[in-house]
């Protein structure tokens, strides 16, 4: 089905330039925005009731399903766009022709002080890492995620694919001192455990009302500032009994299986 029935204006060059930069992190910083891709991607956003404030289609994939979708969204404007023209605005070899933009969605630290449970990201670079890390935090109901500034844009186009629409369920917090922001935590009552190779479990990592778990980088672990702040160390036990930590395992893999335990 074409999309003659749903009318749709050519988008701008000005607007095409915008979105397409949205690869950037300078362009996402500068607009507040950042893209959305996909029609499962676009789905979970209009599902969460988030406010959009472009959708870009081409008219050649539009489904009667599709449309209910378009018209069921919360958006500024809806604009069409040729073959060429999407895929300069995506960051996917084979796009499915359609491309949105949301204002990002980052809270103050102050806002996860309530919680229970909060993911802490110290310097983990790979974009894919993060954003299955974010999809499992949201899938087992993590209260927030927080990463230090060395650890991949929580909005890199990369990190949203890799969420598959957890990044509307879960809090978001970057922080310019991940260290400090742990000891607040750890001041109102947080234990605050690290995932590492080596170190004894803590007995205290079943029990915990008010609990962090931190991830190191892909390739160094934690860092000293954070290390400091560990009340107890977890790791994950391989099939044979052995000591398995991040740098063994993939750190979205050995982070998964850990969220796991930590809320069993």
């Amino acid at each position: 089905m074409s999309g003659d029935n749903f009318p749709l204006e050519p988008i701008s060059q000005a607007r095409a330039k915008i979105i397409a930069d949205l690869n950037r992190g300078s362009t996402r910083r500068e607009h507040g925005l950042f893209r959305i891709e996909g029609w499962r991607a676009l789905a979970s956003a209009v599902s969460a009731r988030v406010r959009l404030e472009d959708i870009v289609v081409r008219n050649d994939v539009l489904t009667p399903d599709r449309i209910n979708l378009l018209r069921s969204a919360n958006v500024g404007v809806i604009s069409s766009v040729g073959s060429r023209g999407m895929a300069r605005l995506t960051s996917v070899v084979q796009d499915q022709g359609v491309v949105a933009t949301a204002s990002m969605h980052l809270v103050s630290a102050s806002d996860v002080t309530t919680g229970r449970r909060v993911l802490a990201l110290d310097g983990v670079q790979d974009p894919g890492n993060v954003g299955t890390l974010i999809r499992t935090a949201a899938w087992f109901g993590i209260d927030a995620v927080v990463a230090d500034n060395t650890t991949a844009d929580f909005f890199n186009p990369k990190v949203v694919r890799a969420t598959a629409g957890g990044i509307w369920d879960v809090a978001l917090v970057k922080s310019d001192d991940l260290s400090s922001l742990l000891s607040v935590l750890k001041s109102l009552g947080f234990a605050c455990f690290g995932a590492d190779l080596g170190q004894s479990v803590s007995s205290r990592w079943h029990t915990a009302d008010k609990s962090i778990l931190v991830l190191g980088s892909e390739g160094h672990g934690l860092s000293d500032n954070v290390r400091s702040l560990i009340d107890g160390f977890v790791h994950v036990r391989g099939s044979r009994g052995e000591s398995r930590g991040v740098e063994s395992l993939n750190v979205a893999t050995a982070g998964s299986i850990l969220i796991a335990r930590w809320v069993g």
